[in-house]
């Protein structure tokens, strides 16, 4: 199973393209300019280790950000905006 999602932090600019496998989850901020997570979650379910700096893990970084590339290949220049805030 591989899930492909796009979300919103605080702001615009800090959109965060995400894949998650049945054990790892890969996270970009801003297409990878603002830093990148890789957890798995067979060892760490809370997500409390990121492992993207980890050279062991080099090659599955790259197919991480394959599957993303596949599963969305329009996210570098998609044009989205922010949900809309919720009316008081």
């Amino acid at each position: 199973m591989i899930s492909v999602k796009r979300r919103f932090s605080f702001s615009p600019s800090e959109i965060a393209s995400r894949v998650r496998t049945e054990k790892w989850r890969y996270t970009e901020w801003d297409n990878g300019k603002e830093g990148a997570e890789l957890y798995d979650h067979d060892k760490d379910s809370g997500e409390t280790i990121n492992l993207v700096k980890e050279p062991k893990h080099a090659q599955l970084l790259q197919e991480m950000k394959s599957l993303l590339d596949k599963n969305w290949p329009n996210r570098m220049t998609d044009k989205v905006e922010p949900p809309a805030k919720k009316k008081a």
